[in-house]
């Protein structure tokens, strides 16, 4: 195979050592020039999805050498986090070494000059740390921090000191190289405070509170939130509080959905003070005019809903006394849809479905929603509470009127499984009342 034929696989990531080969001859070639440079920057695309065994550190060597190309930086990056991924179960070795060193070297030589398009939003749903060489750059640390720890899982002191520089030094990057640094850190707080607590409260669990950073943080943590006692301890808990007050800051990708779950998660099982727990409920209402407060209510029916969720306890911990609260208008007036979404949390219950079936039924009538789903009764509910859930439905689908036909759709399937569960005879109050109320022919 000829030279030119070997070049031409660069650009299709063919295996390592034909790699190896290829370098080499574009190096013998010095007219190809910015062509030859090309040739490099396919190499290291092939080489960055490739298991490159023994031939790792021989390949770490020849990208180095084209780090000091601005073109390059990209598939410097893009070679590094793919490389540390691909070798996170491997032991330590002279190629985990040069890759660091070559990702202290691409940042040394471009950090400062990196910007992006005022046109880019660094959050949008192709967000800046996925896709830019310095967010490449800390995801690599990040992988690189995780595969020392299966090194040493025995013996684990937090970062190392090399590990702590290289992030400060990110950390005190141009404000265009930190819209990719903050938010990719951000997204693996959890990870990053379980290797180093103490790094992590001072340097990324800020990023959820500070007003520059935290839209960032936020949008990339919430695709996958997680959280201990341990992190909200030590600021995570008032950022989110917070956080209540920006909630358009995330956009339309489904965040808000999942912070209003990470909230109900705290809420019902964090170990967090009362106080806290209430300023962080109150927040739901308070923030923004109370807009989230449906929505809200909305996410714990689903949240109570699921598997091993035990709403018993959860009424005993905070339900009960915020459903008071909300009643008696604190800390402001409920409005009609956010009641009405409350009401659909009660079939979740357990044994404490009678008690709340009273507490809604001191109040005006609570029409059903116009997201009302049938419940998906837990094992139990219908067995113990049957006559108490029928009388209750009954009340709120004569206080509805069917204005759209997916709640219509809804009371139809209530009725139906109902029906098998508990009879005809049992179900026919609410029959009646949805047939008077044209639910139902």
């Amino acid at each position: 195979m000829g030279r030119r034929a070997l070049l031409d696989q660069a650009s299709r990531g063919d295996a390592p050592p034909q790699g190896i080969t290829i370098w080499s001859l574009a190096d013998e070639e010095p007219e190809l020039g910015v062509k030859g440079d090309d040739l490099r920057r396919a190499v290291i695309e092939g080489w960055s999805k490739s298991s490159l065994g023994d031939l790792a550190g021989a390949a770490t060597q020849r990208v180095a050498s084209q780090v000091h190309i601005p073109t390059s930086t990209r598939a410097i990056g893009r070679f590094l986090v793919e490389q540390a991924q691909i070798m996170i179960d491997d032991e330590e070795d002279r190629a985990d070494a040069a890759m660091r060193g070559l990702a202290r070297a691409l940042w040394d030589n471009h950090g400062e000059s990196f910007s992006h398009s005022e046109d880019i939003d660094p959050v949008s749903p192709a967000p800046l740390y996925l896709n830019s060489w310095p967010g490449d750059i800390a995801r690599f640390w990040m992988n690189a921090i995780d595969r020392r720890w299966r090194n040493h899982r025995d013996d684990w002191k937090g970062l190392n000191e090399e590990e702590r520089d290289a992030i400060e030094d990110l950390f005190a990057g141009p404000r265009h190289a930190l819209d990719a640094i903050e938010p990719a850190f951000a997204s693996q707080a959890f990870f990053m405070f379980a290797a180093d607590p103490e790094f992590t409260e001072r340097r990324v669990l800020p990023l959820f509170g500070h007003e520059v950073s935290a839209k960032l943080a936020w949008t990339a943590f919430l695709y996958q939130p997680r959280y201990n006692d341990r992190m909200l301890a030590a600021g995570l808990l008032q950022s989110t509080i917070r956080q209540w007050g920006h909630m358009d800051d995330l956009g339309e990708r489904g965040l808000e959905v999942n912070f209003f779950g990470m909230v109900a998660s705290i809420v019902s099982f964090a170990a967090i003070p009362a106080k806290s727990r209430k300023q962080l409920l109150d927040a739901s209402i308070l923030e923004d005019e109370g807009k989230h407060a449906s929505g809200f209510a909305r996410e714990i029916v689903h949240f109570l809903a699921g598997a091993g969720i035990n709403g018993d306890e959860i009424w005993k911990k905070w339900l009960r006394r915020h459903l008071q609260a909300r009643f008696q208008g604190v800390p402001r007036t409920a409005e009609a849809d956010e009641l009405s979404v409350w009401a659909d949390v009660v079939p979740y219950l357990g044994p404490r479905i009678p008690e709340a079936v009273k507490l809604f039924a001191e109040h005006d009538d609570i029409p059903l929603s116009e997201h009302f789903m049938e419940p998906d009764f837990p094992e139990g509910a219908l067995t113990s509470f049957g006559a108490e859930i029928v009388e209750y439905y009954v009340q709120r689908v004569r206080a509805s009127t069917p204005n759209n036909f997916m709640v219509s759709y809804h009371v139809n399937g209530l009725v139906e499984t109902l029906t098998a569960r508990l009879g005809k005879a049992a179900v026919k109050p609410i029959t009646d009342a949805a047939r008077e109320r044209g639910f139902i022919a």
